[in-house]
């Protein structure tokens, strides 16, 4: 398959995983071919480091052709710096999702009842139920319209409404495009989410937003724009929406000062794999 492509681009997600190695993007066969690493992450939580894979990524990038070589955060970086001593520089850029879920901004209406989004994963766990309980609740004082979102597509959609759906949970949105969940996520005030990207998407759109999953990437994310980076305590969800708070102008800034970081590194992968064609 390799023989198709002049150049390979790898990007996106937790791509480096500590306890195993996917074939989909650190194939032996790709070594053959100049390869752009962008926007990567490593899952430093999986809790499980096996040897034969690190010495596996370590001597998959030792071989193979690197042009550029980037990962979403500083946790990531460590991580290959320190495990798998690359011959080549590894940058740290934005999470790619800024460059392409848009920043629009809308003033808030102090007077209407808040949306607020809540984004769950497929591994559901007991503080979840808790989380949306207490979201119902304040529905049904009339405190809160909730929006329940499905942040995912194709298998993994699936995926997450057998788990909903177990759980007694039927009252979700599901999407057919990443366009549109970015829509929906603009339509909310606060957004709650187990997922990674729920929060990019939340904060590119002006969003207020709270993890409800303790990782380094969402700890890391949002403490940059100075927000907590702790699980969301299913217990002060009323007092917390209930004081309507909202990012200020230096956290609006910073979120602008990533999604331009993260359009320059695609610009920056078209120009290597422009270079790439013209050695060729």
């Amino acid at each position: 398959m390799a023989e198709e492509f002049d150049a390979l681009v790898i990007g996106g997600g937790d791509l480096i995983r500590t306890e195993n190695i996917s074939q989909l993007y650190w194939n032996r066969a790709w070594k053959s071919k100049p390869i752009v690493v962008s926007g990567v992450g490593v899952a430093c939580e999986s809790g499980r480091v096996r040897p034969d894979v690190v010495r596996r990524l370590g001597e998959f990038l030792h071989a193979a052709d690197i042009v550029k070589f980037s990962v979403r955060d500083a946790a990531s970086k460590k991580w290959i710096e320190n495990n798998l001593a690359p011959v080549f520089e590894v940058e740290t850029v934005p999470d790619l999702g800024f460059a392409t879920l848009g920043l629009r901004r809308e003033a808030a209406t102090v007077a209407r009842v808040p949306t607020v989004g809540l984004v769950l994963n497929k591994k559901i766990e007991y503080a979840d139920i808790r989380t949306r309980r207490e979201l119902l609740d304040l529905q049904a004082d009339g405190a809160i319209q909730l929006r329940h979102l499905v942040l995912a597509t194709g298998l993994q959609l699936q995926q997450e409404l057998v788990q909903l759906r177990a759980m007694g949970i039927t009252d979700v949105q599901v999407f057919e495009s990443i366009g549109a969940m970015t829509e929906e996520i603009a339509k909310c005030d606060y957004v709650l989410s187990a997922k990674f990207h729920g929060l990019v998407a939340a904060l590119a759109n002006g969003r207020m937003c709270w993890t409800l999953r303790a990782t380094s990437k969402a700890h890391s994310l949002l403490n940059l724009v100075s927000l907590s980076g702790d699980v969301l305590d299913p217990a002060a969800i009323r007092e917390l929406i209930g004081s309507r708070p909202d990012l200020d102008p230096s956290q609006l800034a910073m979120i602008s000062r990533l999604s331009e970081g993260a359009r320059v590194e695609l610009e920056s992968v078209r120009v290597a794999v422009a270079k790439v064609s013209e050695r060729i």
